[in-house]
């Protein structure tokens, strides 16, 4: 016998539609059904036995079947329940898909719970932290905790993430034995399709060496910006990307006008051209060039320079 559900469940428009038809035949892959009918033989129970099926039209599902073996007059049956799992087995390849690509990347990610207890990290957060997984999971976040953010910073996190939303910002971290470290660090939450976090994922870019190279060359942009000393900066096309305070001052050209030109705005026609070859050969070869050189100011008067 069969009820609408099961009927409905392999396409058919009624009971009548499955009566007859051996239920074990709907089973794609012929070792599942020989399967079922080993175990429900020897066993006389079947619980929970995940198969790939296909309805009456031939197309595909994923069932769990649960069943007892009875028997009556001579014939043995099967009475069970079979509930259709597709939703979750695509669930379960796209995770699994999803997790090839994480191992895969060069970030360190990890997944929480939703109350932010970490159930897996990748290789890469490993790698970065210092933390083995089997010393990660089951901990939450706050043992990689610098100190250096109050809890303003992450009651923001958390409203942000429960809201549903993502979040996104620069963190400092510090590893197993007490190194700083800076992510850039984006939380996505997981929803199921209710709209119910189920977790967050946690994807972290180590910008620990962008930061330093930031820092240095911001103290190295105010030392120049206090310099007495006109300084200027070029790409190695000698294009001008940047100009201090004295160089505005000195050549009386500004910042704006400067940039984006080339230091022969400033030429006097006092050198000639092999001077200004054997400066571009000395620096071309990664060498330090230095000389007096006559200028010209914006308004024609000439300077002299070191």
């Amino acid at each position: 016998g069969a009820n609408p559900a099961f009927a409905s469940l392999f396409g058919a428009e009624s009971v009548e539609d499955v009566l007859g038809i051996d239920a074990a035949e709907l089973y794609r892959d012929p070792e599942d059904r020989a399967e079922l009918r080993r175990r429900l033989g020897s066993e006389g129970v079947v619980r929970d036995l995940e198969v790939p099926a296909e309805t009456l039209e031939g197309d595909s599902m994923w069932l769990s079947i649960t069943a007892t073996r009875t028997g009556g007059d001579g014939r043995s049956y099967a009475d069970g329940v079979v509930r259709d799992i597709a939703p979750r087995k695509r669930r379960e390849t796209e995770l699994s898909m999803f997790r090839r690509a994480v191992e895969a990347s060069g970030h360190s990610v990890y997944f929480t719970d939703k109350y932010g207890t970490i159930q897996y990290v990748n290789g890469a957060f490993e790698a970065t932290t210092g933390f083995s997984a089997d010393e990660a999971i089951g901990q939450t976040p706050q043992i990689l905790k610098s100190g250096e953010h109050d809890r303003r910073f992450y009651e923001a996190l958390w409203d942000t993430i429960l809201s549903g939303d993502v979040w996104r910002d620069e963190v400092v971290n510090r590893t197993r034995d007490g190194n700083r470290y800076v992510v850039d660090q984006t939380i996505a939450p997981v929803e199921w399709p209710t709209g119910e976090i189920e977790h967050f994922v946690a994807v972290n870019v180590d910008i620990t060496e962008r930061k330093r190279r930031e820092e240095t060359l911001e103290q190295f942009r105010s030392a120049v910006e206090h310099a007495g000393h006109a300084v200027l900066i070029t790409d190695t096309e000698g294009t001008i990307e940047y100009v201090n305070g004295a160089f505005e001052r000195i050549s009386g050209y500004s910042a704006a006008e400067a940039i984006g030109e080339t230091p022969s705005l400033l030429k006097s026609g006092e050198h000639d051209r092999a001077f200004y070859r054997e400066l571009w050969r000395t620096i071309e070869a990664d060498e330090i060039w230095r000389g007096e050189v006559i200028n010209e100011r914006k308004d024609g008067e000439q300077y002299v320079i070191d």
